[in-house]
């Protein structure tokens, strides 16, 4: 028998999903409780959740592998969380929701039929997050979309970033995928936003991709040195 995913749409075995199903609560319920051991540092979360609560269109950006630490520390807000169509997609989208956020499956290298799916979830208002560098790199590489997006839109940037004083890297992926080890200082910083103009051509979207990446950045740094 086969099933379709209430987050992407195409079909997998039931099999799977209940499988993907018992995983993700299973795991959901491992990284809360290693959450839960962590010393916290949250720097403007208040103005995060000011924004949220005013239903401004925002575009919360952030690296691929920062999203296994900032996922259990910001749950629970109405945020829409793109990530992608495929098998892989649905297990990150199941977690995704097991964390309290609403998540929409884009296609990988879907480029202008992704971009749709994301100016229609826009269209409701409200955060959406995008792991620019995602969901296949290369890493740190700023994609078009959130950029384009914003200068559609009218959407603020948001730039999160985090660091953790002790933690696993997996360097053999391309995200270098990271997980802060139980009792870490954790520290996630919410930068300021950056206001894209609209109509951007493409040599000035390449500019503004620039100043995203250097948000980012100016976000790592700080997450960095504030565990100094």
């Amino acid at each position: 028998m086969v099933e379709e995913s209430p987050a992407s749409g195409y079909k997998h075995s039931q099999f799977r999903g209940i499988r993907i199903r018992v995983f993700g609560f299973f795991r959901a319920w491992a990284m809360r409780i290693v959450c839960a051991t962590w010393i916290k540092d949250i720097v403007g979360l208040e103005k995060l959740d000011r924004w949220i609560a005013e239903s401004k269109r925002l575009i919360v950006v952030l690296w691929h592998g920062k999203y296994f630490t900032l996922m259990p520390i910001l749950r629970n807000r109405n945020a829409y969380v793109f990530t992608s169509l495929s098998s892989r997609g649905d297990a990150i989208a199941n977690l995704l929701e097991q964390f309290g956020f609403i998540a929409v499956q884009i296609p990988d290298h879907g480029r202008d039929r992704s971009l749709d799916i994301m100016r229609k979830t826009l269209t409701a208002g409200g955060a959406a997050v995008i792991a620019v560098d995602g969901p296949l790199g290369p890493y740190h590489v700023v994609h078009r979309g959130a950029v384009q997006l914003a200068s559609e839109w009218g959407c603020l940037i948001i730039p999160i970033s985090v660091a953790a004083s002790r933690k696993r890297v997996l360097s053999e992926r391309w995200d270098k995928f990271e997980m802060p080890r139980i009792f870490s200082r954790v520290c996630v910083v919410i930068g300021d936003p950056v206001r894209v103009p609209p109509d951007l051509d493409q040599q000035a979207l390449e500019t503004w991709i620039s100043r995203v990446h250097q948000a980012l950045d100016v976000a790592d740094m700080q997450a960095s040195s504030n565990l100094s």
